[in-house]
């Protein structure tokens, strides 16, 4: 609310004032604006975001000190209050040929914003000419794609208009398109069926392929998840026999040399076999600090007398 001067375009509910006779639907009627301090100063009270206050060209977008001494001088200042967030445009209607010759209607409704407050302040009719503007807009659309693309997908074609409107320079210099609520297509409904059955089936055909391919992928993911599980798992087992004949290896190895060690000790306590001999038998054995890989331990046989008496 303004409370600056006696005017009661200053005082009235924004959404009410743009309504007022010489106001323009975006814009209050204009009114002097005359500070109530002296006629020099005063306080500009603008509730941000929701309105403007457009004096002699200039915006004032938030409540702040004015200060006007050029008052004493006779002078006086047009000052119009403009609506910044009107509500949504509703049931705009936009007609023409698709590019495969059908009819067909768009019904929209789109929500906006001002973003030009002198611009619009100065326009006789800015509602009409958004609209105008947003009609020629989808129009276009229209004519550029065929019924079954405009009719496929709801989500997809109020994208689109909302991109297409928000860069369409007739309405870019004096508003901002936040969204398209709506889009509903409309004309021959049993072509707009056909055509929604034929997308939807083409959608469904679509899903089915990318449902192979995955199961495609997936197969080839688990077999190639098996051959390296059975890979580890052979690699595993061979590094377990290998680790296995390992310790069956020392154990064989432990039992030879225990029979031979009990074997030398017999010979030992044989007066006729020298150190010499018992030495050759081990180094025989050792084979050369190789210890022989032999099938199964064997129990030494307990020498004899006539062996002892045979030996060399």
């Amino acid at each position: 609310m303004f409370n600056l001067t006696s005017s009661p375009m200053a005082k009235m509910p924004i959404l009410e004032v743009v309504k007022q006779t010489g106001g323009n639907g975006l814009a209050s009627p204009p009114f002097e604006w005359v500070p109530e301090f002296f006629g020099v100063f005063g306080w500009q009270q603008v509730e941000a975001g929701v309105e403007a206050l457009v004096i002699e060209g200039e915006v004032i977008q938030k409540t702040r000190f004015q200060l006007d001494p050029l008052t004493w001088l006779g002078r006086r200042q047009t000052a119009r209050r403009v609506l910044l967030r009107p509500e949504p445009l509703d049931n705009l209607a936009a007609r023409a040929l698709t590019t495969d010759q059908l009819d067909l209607t768009i019904t929209l409704s789109i929500s906006f914003t001002v973003s030009d407050p002198v611009k619009v302040a100065t326009m006789q009719a800015p509602l009409k000419g958004l609209i105008n503007a947003i009609n020629g807009v989808t129009a276009e659309h229209i004519r550029l794609h065929t019924l079954e693309a405009l009719v496929a997908d709801d989500g997809t074609l109020r994208a689109a208009l909302c991109e297409r409107l928000a860069a369409a320079t007739t309405i870019r210099e004096g508003f901002q398109i936040i969204e398209v609520l709506k889009a509903l297509p409309s004309g021959d409904e049993r072509l707009i069926e056909m055509a929604r059955q034929k997308r939807l089936e083409a959608s469904r055909s679509d899903l089915v392929d990318l449902e192979g391919r995955n199961r495609v992928k997936q197969s080839e993911y688990d077999d190639q998840i098996a051959r390296q599980a059975m890979k580890r798992y052979n690699e595993q087992a061979n590094a377990d026999h290998a680790r296995t004949r390992e310790q069956e290896q020392a154990v064989l190895q432990a039992a030879n040399f225990q029979a031979v060690m009990k074997t030398l000790g017999k010979l030992a306590a044989n007066d006729n076999i020298t150190p010499t001999d018992l030495l050759s038998v081990l180094t025989t054995f050792a084979g050369n600090n190789a210890p022989p890989r032999l099938s199964a331990p064997a129990e030494a046989t307990p020498l004899t007398d006539e062996d002892t008496e045979n030996t060399p």
